[in-house]
């Protein structure tokens, strides 16, 4: 799973492919790294990425949510949420 939104950065260049590159739970509290690709290509020929998004999530994530739930795909959910990726596509 991967989210597609366009994003250019303030030296110029842009990407459009992001995907969660670490989820950390701690004491229910969901920490994400978000990371921008050139592309779903750059990504899938494993090239570095262009940029980062940090998330912290305090809801959703406690252990009794989490039975039998993806917390990536909740993680992804709750970016989605987010102002910046309300309208990011599901990849």
């Amino acid at each position: 799973m991967a989210l597609i939104k366009k994003k250019e950065l303030s030296t110029g260049v842009s990407g459009e492919y992001w995907k969660i590159h670490q989820l950390t739970i701690i004491n229910d509290i969901c920490y994400i790294s978000l990371a921008l690709y050139l592309n779903k290509a750059a990504r899938l020929a494993n090239k570095d990425i262009i940029s980062a998004q940090n998330f912290t999530f305090d809801t959703g994530f406690a252990a009794a949510d989490m039975d039998l739930k993806n917390p990536v795909k909740i993680g992804y959910e709750k970016i989605k949420a987010n102002i910046d990726f309300a309208d990011a596509l599901n990849d």
